[in-house]
């Protein structure tokens, strides 16, 4: 697989996720489909990642962050502002009002959380 493949990289996290339902293969899963653009694979993925990091604080906020994310790249405010709500009960600190999807001059995908919105 050549270094930046993530259609590959995607699908050899979702063989793993089929064998094991560890949360973190959820995240590097997530990971390959958000860098390779697969949003309709990403929700679910994120979903499932939040649901199997339901005991563990650090997996799910970083699950809600990136759910958050995907619900404002695809314009839907409304499921995103949701996902926020999630994060809100289970960190009142947060008070993030957005979560972004953002590509790093290497072309590395990454979540960026902040406290103003540049949408209505």
């Amino acid at each position: 697989m050549s270094m930046r493949d993530y259609p590959n990289a995607a699908l050899a996290f979702e063989q793993a996720v089929k064998k094991s339902s560890e949360a973190i293969l959820y995240g590097n899963y997530l990971w390959a489909l958000e860098s390779a653009h697969l949003y309709d694979k990403a929700i679910p993925a994120a979903e499932k990642w939040a649901e199997l990091s339901e005991h563990d604080r650090t997996e799910l906020t970083s699950a809600l962050e990136n759910l958050t994310a995907i619900w404002t790249k695809l314009g839907r405010m409304d499921k995103a502002k949701a996902a926020l709500a999630k994060l809100y009960a289970i960190d009142p600190q947060s008070n993030f009002q957005i979560c972004e999807l953002k590509t790093n001059d290497k072309g590395d995908v990454g979540v960026n959380c902040s406290f103003s919105s540049q949408h209505p």
